[in-house]
């Protein structure tokens, strides 16, 4: 069993080599030899950091692999340790999902609670947060009786998400739009654990 963040530096340096899951290397499938470092990695999945688990997820999005079980584990860290994850990551990590058409409406909902985190994201991240919204919207469906209700997103209702969607978006397209924006975040450790 390798350490965690051995696994996961050896998953970004075989994207980084352009391992296709769809090729074979020396009788073995590039997707074979992806879900084998993924399946070692879900061990100790909780103890890499915030930054280390979006680039992990980040790669294995832009390979075209699809590991829903790391997904499922990810998100399960996201929602019960919400503070370890910043407005950077969350946004990171529901775009990629989106990517592999993995729905995470808890995460999501997640994200809407951090509007003020917004001015500490980098422009790159508030110009990917409509893939990360709309990637994730709750299901609407009809019950009897007529009423319209949503599924999935810890309470979030339809009505109540579209209009924290505007707000989110608005703010996200202020701030691009206003030079100097972007701040520093005022907890240095938090700076830490979304740069490093």
């Amino acid at each position: 069993s390798l350490d965690p963040v051995l696994t996961a530096d050896t998953i970004m340096a075989c994207v980084a080599l352009q391992v296709a899951p769809d090729t074979v290397y020396h009788r073995l499938w590039g997707g074979t030899l992806y879900h084998m470092f993924t399946v070692n990695l879900l061990k100790g999945l909780g103890s890499l950091s915030a930054k280390k688990t979006c680039d992990v997820v980040a790669a294995l999005a832009s390979a075209g692999q699809i590991e829903h079980d790391l997904m499922h584990v990810v998100a399960g860290i996201v929602v019960a340790r919400p503070y370890k994850f910043h407005a950077e990551h969350l946004i990171s990590l529901l775009r990629d999902f989106a990517t592999c058409r993995h729905k995470e409406t808890d995460m999501r909902a997640l994200l809407l609670d951090r509007h003020d985190q917004l001015p500490e994201c980098t422009p790159s991240a508030l110009c990917s947060l409509p893939d990360a919204l709309f990637g994730h919207q709750a299901r609407s469906f009809s019950v009897a009786g007529g009423d319209s209700t949503t599924s999935g997103g810890l309470g979030h209702g339809s009505e109540n998400s579209h209009r924290d969607d505007a707000e989110i978006l608005a703010e996200a397209s202020r701030l691009l739009c206003a030079p100097g924006a972007y701040r520093l975040p005022l907890d240095p450790r938090a700076l830490r654990s979304k740069d490093d």
